[in-house]
Parts: structure tokens; C-alpha cells; sequence
């Protein structure tokens, strides 16, 4: 996976060595972070903006297209400031944004509640 300023979130297949999927929205060229959360096929975006939100993206494959799909939700963080920093330790999400607060979240979701 990989994001720049073009405004574009790019899935990759590193054995082919080519883009397989390309997501984006109004903020996506303002990502300024990105954590994997193993075990759901997820990823959390920060942004570089005084965002209210962090974004979470599932990860799958339409069983209609057998292609790559990406399903969004938003996760309200208090600080609404920029973010640093994204990561995932165990099952816990934490950010640290630019007021210097850091947030943690416990992932208590399982690939079904999707």
C-alpha cells in the first residue's frame, strides 16, 4: 500500500509488482499517516489537516468484481489537530497529533463486524 500527494491510496501485488486498486476522496492528498491493523484486512488514516477524524478503511474482495474493494468508516478522535503518528501495538490503536495528545483506542472489532 502506499499514498502520496496525488490524492490516491494504492494497493499493490508486489509478486506482479503492479497497482491492483486505487482509492480516494476529498482528504486523501493530506494523508500524513497509515497503520495496518492485522487480523481485520484494515488500515487507519490520519491526515495533515485539523481533521475531527481518523479514517478506517476494510480491505476485501467483492465477491461481484473478484476484484479489490475498500469499505470506509470514520473514528472520532478528540484532538483536532493534525496527526503525527499512527500505530498499532497488540489491540490497541494509538495517535499522536500535533497538540502533543496522544488517544488510544482498544480494536475490538472482528473481521465479521464489517
Amino acid at each position: 500500500m502506499s499514498s502520496s500527494h496525488d490524492g490516491f491510496l494504492k494497493f499493490w501485488d508486489l509478486e506482479q509488482q503492479r497497482c491492483v486498486h486505487s482509492h480516494s476522496n476529498e482528504l486523501m492528498s493530506k494523508i500524513s499517516s497509515i497503520a495496518l491493523v492485522p487480523g481485520l484486512n484494515a488500515l487507519v488514516v490520519g491526515f495533515g489537516t485539523d481533521e475531527k477524524y481518523l479514517r478506517v478503511f476494510k480491505i476485501f474482495v467483492s465477491e461481484q468484481t473478484y476484484g479489490l474493494d475498500v469499505k470506509e468508516q470514520r473514528l472520532k478522535k478528540q484532538s483536532t489537530t493534525k496527526v503525527l503518528e499512527l500505530a498499532v501495538k497488540d489491540r490497541y490503536l494509538m495517535c499522536l497529533s500535533s497538540d502533543n495528545k496522544v488517544e488510544t483506542w482498544k480494536i475490538n472489532a472482528k473481521e465479521d463486524d464489517w
